[in-house]
Order: C-alpha cells, then structure tokens, then sequence
C-alpha cells in the first residue's frame, strides 16, 4: 500500500478552503469533533504528488485506504531522532532530499547522491572538527590529547 505523508496532506487540503469552511474545521479539530485521518478518509482522491512512493508529476489519483494510507511520518521521524540521541548522535540538523528538490529539480536518488557530495567530504568534517575544537576550548574544556601529555 502506497503511503501519504501527513503534513503534507494537510497543507495540500488546507490549501484550497473557503475562510468559512477552514473556520469551521479548525474549530472541529480543536474540540475533536473530528481529526485528520477522519478527513483524509472522507477526502474524494489524493493526488499522486503526496504519494511517497509515486512520481511527483503525473496526474494520478488515489483513493484514501484502497490505494493509499496516511502516514504520519513526523512521528516516525522523531521516534529515530529519539533512539539516535539516546545512543549518542546529534540529530538537530538533518538533511532531505527536499533541501535539493526546492532547488533542482531531480530525482529522488539524484537528490540523495548530491546531498551525499555535499555533505560526506573532506572539507566538511574538517570545519566540523574545528568548530568542535572551538566550541569546547571556548567553554574552557581539555583537549584528551592535552590530558594524554599531562599522563608521559
């Protein structure tokens, strides 16, 4: 089953709303009268832009829960944010294939490649240790490799 993402779902069913009728749908929300998978299940099709699995550019239509689900990838995304932080890794800036795609346009697979160019090279975890070097000398922590000479 082809996957939606959620939050962009809601933007693109927001979008388009009467003043009046995103009034009254916020105010639903807000008091659980109703929630957005009970929209997404009464919503006519989904375009195959919010399709995760499908091209961007066609003109396809899904139907909610026979050929699609909504998938409510911010919470998924957090959750591995939460285990790679609890095991010591640094997740406060991460980078998508939507950084390239708002400025090329290009495959999924072209994205990741260009996003792997930029980001996995020398120069990079060059600054990146030296910013980290920086940071801990200007809170006045030892280098390991000062305490190593302390120890001869």
């Amino acid at each position: 089953m082809k996957t939606v993402n959620k939050n962009e779902f809601i933007d693109w069913y927001f979008e388009d709303l009467e003043k009046d009728t995103l009034k009254n749908l916020c105010i639903n929300l807000s008091l659980g009268k109703t929630n957005i998978q009970q929209i997404f299940n009464e919503c006519g099709y989904i375009p195959s832009h919010l399709i995760i699995e499908e091209v961007k550019n066609d003109n396809k239509e899904f139907t909610p829960n026979e050929d699609c689900i909504l998938l409510d990838l911010v919470d998924k995304i957090q959750q591995a944010k939460d285990l790679l932080k609890d095991n010591g890794y640094f997740v406060d800036n991460l980078w998508t294939i939507h950084d390239v795609k708002k400025i090329f346009e290009c495959s999924t697979n072209q994205a990741q490649e260009i996003l792997k160019e930029s980001l996995v090279n020398d120069s990079i975890t060059d600054q990146v240790n030296l910013n980290i070097r920086l940071s801990g000398e200007n809170k006045n922590l030892t280098a390991i490799e000062d305490m190593e000479e302390e120890v001869v």
